[in-house]
C-alpha cells in the first residue's frame, strides 16, 4: 500500500529489516537470513521485486508486492522479527475482487 510498487514495497520492508538489526545489534545476522532467503530464491544480486518481476514477465505491481511481502516473512521469521501482523491486517483488509 505505501511502497506504491512492488520494488517500493521490497525497498521499505529491506529498511524496516535493516534498521531494527541495527537496533537491536543483529545486522551481522539480518544480512545472513537476508543473504540465504535470497539465495533460496535464486535472486544473484537482485532484490526480490526485480527477481520475480524478470521471470514473470506479465505479472502485476501487486502480484509482485505479494511475492515481495512472502519473501520479508521469511526473513521475519527466521529473525524473530516483531511484525504486529493481526493488527495490521485488521487495520488493512486485503482488497476484494469484486
Amino acid at each position: 500500500m505505501y511502497g506504491g510498487t512492488g520494488a517500493g514495497v521490497d525497498l521499505l520492508l529491506h529498511t524496516y529489516h535493516d534498521i531494527w538489526s541495527f537496533v537491536v545489534d543483529r545486522y551481522d545476522e539480518f544480512r545472513q537470513v537476508c543473504w540465504n532467503v535470497h539465495e533460496e530464491e535464486e535472486c544473484g544480486s537482485f532484490s526480490f521485486s526485480r527477481t520475480y518481476s524478470m521471470n514473470h514477465l506479465e505479472a502485476s505491481e501487486e502480484r509482485v508486492a505479494d511475492y515481495v511481502v512472502d519473501q520479508w516473512r521469511k526473513v521475519s521469521e527466521r529473525l524473530g522479527v516483531p511484525i504486529p501482523r493481526a493488527e495490521l491486517v485488521a487495520k488493512f483488509p486485503k482488497k476484494s475482487s469484486t
